[in-house]
């Protein structure tokens, strides 16, 4: 059983800070995969595409190895798309046949603890002034609980935490 990538591409989204993610494609199935901010990532896109056309995407060990030796000498920022890439195999692979991923990972569970933090804050700014947090005029304007959004360490009011988070596979 093979299943050959037909297309890659690189996405990014502006919120409080570029966030970029990936497709990878065969045919007409898709996966997608999220590197989150780092500087450039947008750019690797024509690099990363030429070593992953006509990969087989079941091969997921092969086309890791693959990326982290092409790109040895590029520092760890690449190592945002290759995770995103690897996120967005195993996408492709459970829709492909018609699993969810966490079957794929072999799990079993009906319950798992998580933790979600959806912003990078002091963290981010403190590596690489490109990631600057950016105050978007959508959310100044947008009628929402601000009071209830707010951080202690970013100037953009959004930030979410979970303690625990439930999958319900009935709908996955």
């Amino acid at each position: 059983m093979e299943l050959r990538i037909t297309d890659f591409r690189v996405y990014s989204v502006q919120a409080n800070f570029e966030w970029t993610f990936v497709r990878v494609y065969s045919g007409e199935y898709y996966g997608t995969g999220e590197a989150g901010p780092a500087p450039g990532l947008r750019g690797m896109g024509d690099s990363f595409k030429r070593l992953l056309l006509g990969e087989d995407a079941f091969k997921m060990n092969r086309i890791e190895q693959k990326l982290r030796y092409a790109t040895l000498y590029s520092g760890t920022t690449t190592y945002h798309i290759i995770s995103a890439i690897n996120i967005a195999l195993y996408d492709l692979l459970g829709k492909y046949l018609n699993l969810p991923i966490y079957k794929l990972l072999g799990g079993d569970r009906q319950e798992i603890p998580v933790y979600v933090d959806a912003h990078g804050g002091k963290g981010l700014e403190a590596m690489n002034a490109l990631h600057l947090p950016v105050n978007l005029p959508w959310v100044e304007k947008a009628e929402v609980e601000k009071n209830r959004l707010v951080t202690t360490n970013n100037r953009l009011p959004l930030h979410f935490h979970f303690t625990h988070f439930m999958i319900n596979h009935d709908r996955v």
